[in-house]
């Protein structure tokens, strides 16, 4: 029995959610209203690990298994808000672990393709879409650095970590006129970077600058020096 006066679970939920809409993403020029309609219906609370339910809707980097995690929602926000999803275009979603950022992208795509190397995140995925009404979503099990060549091509493929080195099988994987948006590690932060593919090639665009962890995927390798 709700002790008269004290918000339900339910509701208590909502206004957690609702805070972090008004204080981490509207206040960090996240200006799509899909975006922030998404992230106001979309329970966060389902990615996260059970333990740390209730603290789905904080300022901070959600870990997962080893070395996968959920992007701040700033993050994720700004991530998505990059990538200028139109309706109807085909989404590639990198290293999207339990699929949270799936779930926000599938409210502005057409078709959403969700694909994660640890197959129990990919599993987790794939039961969570179903019961949130999202059926324009596949979770799939597969590289991160090689992506879905046989998929292709995208309209745009989002990277959810940062980068140390630049992600060119996935621009392989775009459309001429598709966007390809990553972080490259600056010092302690990583800059926002919306690259798009041109007749002729390329052309980047720095967004910005935050704190995102480092995909293992894309690291540099290593130089021996004799």
């Amino acid at each position: 029995m709700i002790e008269e006066g004290l918000p339900s679970m339910g509701n208590l939920v909502k206004q957690q959610r609702d805070a972090m809409v008004v204080s981490q993403v509207k206040t960090f020029d996240v200006m799509g209203t899909q975006i922030i309609d998404a992230m106001a219906v979309v329970p966060r609370e389902l990615f996260v690990q059970e333990a740390r339910k209730s603290v789905a809707y904080g300022d901070e980097v959600q870990p997962l298994a080893e070395g996968r995690f959920l992007l701040t929602p700033m993050s994720q926000a700004r991530l998505i808000q990059a990538l200028d999803i139109q309706p109807g275009q085909a989404i590639l979603d990198v290293a999207s672990a339990s699929g949270y950022s799936s779930a926000i992208a599938a409210h502005l795509a057409g078709t959403v393709i969700s694909l994660e190397e640890d197959a129990d995140l990919v599993a987790q995925a794939t039961a969570i879409f179903p019961t949130i009404d999202i059926n324009n979503v596949v979770a799939m099990h597969g590289s991160h650095e090689h992506g879905l060549p046989d998929q292709g091509p995208f309209d745009g493929i989002m990277v959810n970590g940062s980068c140390q080195i630049f992600p060119q099988k996935l621009f392989d994987q775009l459309s001429v006129g598709g966007k390809l948006v990553y972080f490259s590690p600056v010092g302690s932060l990583a800059r926002l970077i919306v690259v798009t593919k041109t007749e002729l090639g390329k052309s980047e665009l720095v967004v910005d600058e935050m704190f995102v962890p480092e995909l293992p995927d894309f690291a540099a390798k290593q130089e021996f020096v004799f």
